[in-house]
């Protein structure tokens, strides 16, 4: 498997799967978020072909962050996503890592010795209006 560090000219093809993965991603925030931590996105391939993502933020050198992590659907089933996260864990080895968490996949982050502790509602103002999000953790 072969590692790199995402660029910029590679954004539109993050937000493609992303879309597809029906995922809610701010285009402004994760431009502005790989301008500001240009060492924390990464983008695997197998023999040419993309595998996935994995957003990994070192906010400092105790407290990371671990985000959008994303196997494309055809490589699923086959290991990647334990890989990609052991790189995601390694590159932050040395902090205490908070996790972007996927509702059903809590024993995926077990096996890493993730534990959900709480649930959380969490509040965002979007334009004069503020919608309700629930995480679960």
């Amino acid at each position: 498997m072969q590692i790199q560090k995402l660029q910029e000219n590679d954004l539109e093809l993050f937000y493609k799967y992303a879309k597809e993965e029906q995922w809610d991603i701010e285009g402004i925030h994760i431009r502005t978020s790989l301008k500001t931590y240009p060492n924390d996105f990464f983008i695997f391939y197998q023999n040419r072909q993309l595998i996935g993502y994995v957003v990994a933020l070192k906010e400092s050198e105790q407290f990371a962050f671990i985000s959008s992590l994303l196997v494309l659907k055809k490589f699923r089933g086959l290991g990647y996503g334990a890989k990609i996260f052991s790189f995601a864990l390694q590159h932050l080895k040395t902090c205490q890592i908070a996790l972007d968490s996927v509702v059903g996949q809590e024993k995926f982050y077990e096996k890493f010795e993730f534990e959900s502790y709480f649930d959380v509602t969490t509040s965002v103002f979007k334009t004069g209006k503020v919608s309700t999000i629930n995480f679960y953790f």
